[in-house]
C-alpha cells in the first residue's frame, strides 16, 4: 500500500492536479447536500409504516396536522378559549393559515360546526360567520361543553387552552417544514398584545427538534477541532504535524458531504454524527504515519516514504475494518442507518486514501518538517514498558479481572437493556418541543393519537350505516377510552349521536346511534347536506371504512410498545374477524421502529464482529492472534452495555450504534499491537520481546489515536440531543475501555504462561 505515497510523491504535480480536481467535484456535491428532518427520513419512504400512514390519512382528509394551542386565564389577554378575544385571534389565524399552499383544511373554534335543531330541521351554526363573531356567540358555550368532536380538540374542558388544527395535505416533512417557516410570522402581532403559541404534531417534532439537533452539531465541530488540536499537540509536541492532520480530515469530510450530494441523500439526524466520526476516526492513520515519520531519520521525503513502508498496510487493514464495521448498518431495516453505514464507511477510506496522498505531500513542503527532537520519547517507552511487564508478570490476574468484567456485562445486556426511546429525554427537557408537548398533554389531556382505520368485507355489502357495525366501533371506543393511558375516542359515532340528539325526538343522554340501518342513513344524509366536510374525517364515501382516532400522551417507546400491545388486544377481541384493521398515527407508527432499532442492533454488531475477526486474521496470518484482535475490543463494549442495562438505560437510536461502531474502531489498536508483535516474532524475538518491540514500536500512537478518538467523540455531549449526546459518551467511554484492555490484555493473552512455549506466529510465508 505504501506505493501509493511513492507514487504521489514522485510524481506531485499530476497527484495534486487530480486531487484538486476530485476535490472541486465533490465539494460541488456537498453543496447539494439538503438538511431534512422527521420519521420519514430516519425510516424511509418505503417503510411499512409510512406507507400505511399514507393510506390511511389519504382516505380521511389529509395528512397529521400541525396544532397551534394558546392558554387563557387570569393575567392572559383572553379570559378563556371562546372569549370574544381568543376567538378573534382564532379567526384571523384560520384565515392566514386557510390561505397558505400545502393546508387542505383549518378547524378552529371560530369556524368549527355546532348542530342545534330548529323549526325547519338541523341548523349548523358558529362562533364566527362572514367574518364576524355572532352577537349572541355565548349561547354557544353550552353547545361545545356538550360536544365531544371539540372538547379535547378544539378547547380543554375547563376552557383554559384553545387550539387550531392545521391539516396538511399530506405527510411529507417538506410540506409541515414550509408552513412552519410561514406559521411563526403570523403569530407576531398577536404574541405582542401577550399572546404565547404553542406548536404540536408530527410536523412540528420532526422539523423543529432536527432544526435545534442541527444548530446545535455545528457549534460542536468548532469545539471537536480544537479538542483533536490539543490532544495531537499535546502527544506529539508539533504543530506542523497538528496542521497537516487536520487539514486533510478536513477534505475528507468535504469528500463525504460531495458523495451524500451526489447520491442526493439528504441530511437527517443520524447524519449529525457523521461529520465528528469521520474527523475523528480519520485522524488516526495521519497520527500512525505522523509519529512514525518523526522516529525516522533523513530528508522529509524519506521519512514519510519510510514511515509509509512501515504504516500503509496495517493502515489500510484497519480502515477496512472500521469501514465494514461502520458498513454493517446497510442491514438496517431503516434507511437512514443503511445511508450512514454507506457514507461513513466511504469517509474512512477517504481518510485513508487522503493521508497517503495529500498529507506527504504537504509534509514534503514544509521546511524543516519533523527534524525537531522528540525529547519525550524516552519517558513513553519506559511507561509502555512497565505496562507490558506487568500485564505479563500478572497476567492470571489480569485475565480474571477480565472474565469478571465480561459477566457483569454479560448479565447486564443479556436480562436488562431493552430497546427504548424517550423523545423527551432525547429533545432536552428544556427545549421548545418538549415544553409544548407538556403544555397540551396539562391542559388539553393529549398531545398524539391513535388512528385506527376500520373496513368492512366487501362481499357482504354491509355498510357503517347498520347499527350492527355502529355497535362495534363504539363497544371498540369505548373499551380503548378505558385504558389509563388513552384519552377520549372520537368516531362517526360520535358525529351520529352529536346529529340524533338534536333531530330525533325523544332521544335521551342514552342515544349514541339509530336502531335501524335506514335511521342512520337518514342521520348520515343530513349531516352531508349541512355540513359535508364533516363527514369526511371519519368515513369513507362508500361507507364501508371508518376511522376512529383517540387521544394519548406523548410517551417512552416502551410505554407505546406495552399501549400498542393493549389497544392491538382489544381490537382483535371485539371485532368481527373478517373486519380489516389498521393501526397508525403518531403513537402507532412510533411503534413499529421498536423493532427495526432492536434488529440493527442485533444484526449490526455480530456482522461486524464476524467481518473485522476474518479480515484482522487475514492480516494477521493466524486466526488465531485474529481472536485474541478482537477481545480487548469486545470485552469493554459488552461491559459498556452491560452497564446501560444495569442502570436501566434504554437502547435508544444512538446507543444501538455504540457497538458496531467501537468494534471497528476499538480493534485499531490491537491490529497495530499485534501486526507489529508479529513481525518481531518473525525476526526470531521471544514473545516477551516482541512485546515489548512492539509496544515500543505503536504505543504512543495508539495512546495519542485512542485519546483524541474518545475526547473528540466527548464533544458530542455538547449536543441538545441526548440521542447524539449520549452516543458520543458511551463511544468514548468505550474506546478509552479499548486501549485500557489493548495495553493490558493482550500482553497478559500474549505472555501468560500457557503461552511460553507456544508458537503464536506464522511462518513468514
Amino acid at each position: 500500500m505504501h506505493r501509493l505515497t511513492e507514487i504521489t510523491l514522485d510524481n506531485p504535480k499530476t497527484a495534486a492536479a487530480i486531487l484538486l480536481l476530485v476535490t472541486l467535484v465533490l465539494a460541488a456535491g456537498a453543496l447539494r447536500v439538503q438538511v431534512a428532518h422527521g420519521a420519514r427520513v430516519l425510516v424511509g419512504e418505503d417503510h411499512p409504516a409510512m406507507q400505511t400512514l399514507d393510506e390511511v390519512v389519504a382516505n380521511f382528509s389529509g395528512g397529521l396536522p400541525i396544532e397551534i394551542g394558546w392558554a387563557c386565564g387570569e393575567g392572559l389577554p383572553c379570559s378563556n378559549a371562546l372569549d370574544a378575544d381568543s376567538l378573534a385571534v382564532a379567526a384571523e389565524l384560520t384565515a392566514k393559515l386557510e390561505a397558505m399552499p400545502g393546508v387542505r383544511k383549518v378547524r378552529s373554534p371560530s369556524n368549527s360546526a355546532l348542530l342545534t335543531a330548529t323549526d325547519e330541521g338541523l341548523e349548523i351554526r358558529r362562533f364566527v360567520e362572514n367574518g364576524q363573531l355572532r352577537e349572541d356567540f355565548e349561547s354557544l358555550v353550552p353547545l361545545v361543553l356538550a360536544d365531544d368532536l371539540w372538547v379535547g380538540r378544539l378547547v380543554s374542558r375547563d376552557l383554559k387552552m384553545a387550539a387550531v388544527i392545521v391539516q396538511l395535505v399530506d405527510n411529507r416533512m417538506d410540506t409541515g417544514e414550509a408552513i412552519l417557516d410561514r406559521i411563526e410570522p403570523a403569530f407576531s402581532e398577536y404574541e405582542a398584545r401577550g399572546y404565547e403559541f404553542r406548536l404540536n404534531g408530527w410536523a412540528v417534532r420532526g422539523t423543529v427538534g432536527g432544526q435545534a439537533l442541527q444548530a446545535s452539531t455545528a457549534t460542536i465541530i468548532p469545539a471537536l477541532v480544537v479538542v483533536i488540536a490539543a490532544v495531537l499537540y499535546a502527544f506529539g509536541g508539533s504543530l506542523a504535524q497538528v496542521i497537516l492532520a487536520l487539514a486533510t480530515m478536513g477534505i475528507a469530510v468535504l469528500w463525504t458531504r460531495g458523495v451524500m450530494g451526489w447520491l442526493a441523500w439528504p441530511q437527517d439526524g443520524i447524519h449529525q454524527i457523521l461529520t465528528p466520526l469521520v474527523f475523528v476516526v480519520g485522524v488516526c492513520d495521519a497520527v500512525h504515519l505522523l509519529s512514525r515519520a518523526a522516529e525516522i531519520k533523513g530528508s522529509a521525503r524519506e521519512r514519510i516514504l519510510g514511515a509509509a513502508a512501515d504504516v500503509a498496510l496495517p493502515c489500510f487493514i484497519t480502515t477496512a475494518t472500521t469501514a465494514l464495521a461502520l458498513a454493517s448498518f446497510v442491514t438496517s431495516d431503516l434507511f437512514s442507518f443503511v445511508r450512514f453505514g454507506t457514507l461513513a464507511a466511504v469517509g474512512v477510506f477517504a481518510c485513508f486514501l487522503l493521508t497517503f496522498t495529500l498529507l506527504p505531500l504537504l509534509a514534503i513542503s514544509i521546511p524543516g518538517f519533523g527534524e525537531a527532537p522528540d525529547k519525550r520519547a524516552s519517558m513513553w517507552e519506559e511507561t509502555l514498558q512497565h505496562i507490558v511487564g506487568f500485564s505479563a508478570d500478572r497476567s492470571r490476574t489480569v485475565l480474571a479481572a477480565g472474565l469478571a468484567l465480561l459477566l457483569f456485562g454479560a448479565v447486564g445486556w443479556a436480562a436488562h437493556l431493552r430497546v427504548d426511546t424517550d423523545a423527551i429525554r432525547a429533545w432536552g427537557e428544556d427545549s421548545d418541543v418538549s415544553q409544548w408537548v407538556a403544555f397540551f398533554n396539562e391542559t388539553r389531556g393529549s398531545s398524539d393519537s391513535v388512528e385506527i382505520q376500520l373496513e368492512l368485507p366487501s362481499t357482504t355489502g354491509s355498510s357503517f350505516e347498520s347499527p350492527e357495525a355502529l355497535a362495534v366501533v363504539d363497544t371498540l371506543s369505548s373499551e380503548l377510552e378505558a385504558l389509563p393511558d388513552l384519552q377520549q375516542a372520537s368516531s362517526i359515532v360520535d358525529l351520529i349521536d352529536r346529529v340524533g340528539t338534536v333531530m330525533l325526538p325523544g332521544a335521551g343522554p342514552e342515544f349514541r346511534y339509530a336502531s335501524t340501518r335506514g335511521g342512520n342513513a337518514e342521520l348520515l344524509e343530513l349531516i352531508s347536506f349541512s355540513d359535508p366536510e364533516s363527514l369526511a374525517p371519519w368515513l369513507t364515501l362508500d361507507r364501508s371504512t371508518a376511522r376512529i382516532s383517540i387521544g394519548g400522551t406523548y410517551q417512552s417507546q416502551r410505554e407505546t410498545h406495552d399501549l400498542m400491545a393493549s389497544v392491538e388486544a382489544i381490537a382483535a377481541r371485539v371485532l368481527p374477524p373478517d373486519w380489516q384493521v389498521t393501526f397508525t398515527g403518531a403513537i402507532a407508527a412510533r411503534d413499529t421502529w421498536i423493532p427495526d432499532i432492536q434488529a440493527t442492533q442485533l444484526r449490526s454488531f455480530p456482522t461486524a464482529f464476524l467481518l473485522v475477526f476474518v479480515l484482522a486474521s487475514f492480516f494477521l496470518k493466524s486466526p488465531r492472534l485474529g481472536l485474541i484482535a478482537m477481545i480487548p475490543t469486545f470485552v469493554p463494549i459488552v461491559v459498556t452495555l452491560g452497564a446501560m442495562g444495569w442502570m436501566g438505560l434504554g437502547l435508544d437510536i444512538g446507543r444501538a450504534m455504540v457497538a458496531a461502531v467501537v468494534i471497528g474502531i476499538g480493534v485499531d489498536d490491537s491490529v497495530h499491537f499485534l501486526d507489529a508483535y508479529r513481525r518481531y516474532r518473525l525476526e526470531g524475538a521471544d514473545s516477551r520481546d516482541a512485546a515489548r518491540g512492539a509496544i515500543r514500536h505503536v504505543g504512543r500512537a495508539l495512546v495519542t489515536t485512542s485519546v483524541a478518538l474518545s475526547l473528540g467523540f466527548l464533544t458530542l455531549m455538547a449536543s441538545a440531543w441526548q440521542t447524539i449526546s449520549s452516543f458520543g459518551f458511551f463511544v468514548s467511554l468505550t474506546i478509552m475501555a479499548a486501549l485500557v484492555a489493548t495495553l493490558f490484555l493482550l500482553p497478559a493473552l500474549l505472555l501468560g504462561p500457557w503461552n511460553r512455549s507456544a508458537e503464536d506466529v506464522p511462518t513468514a510465508d
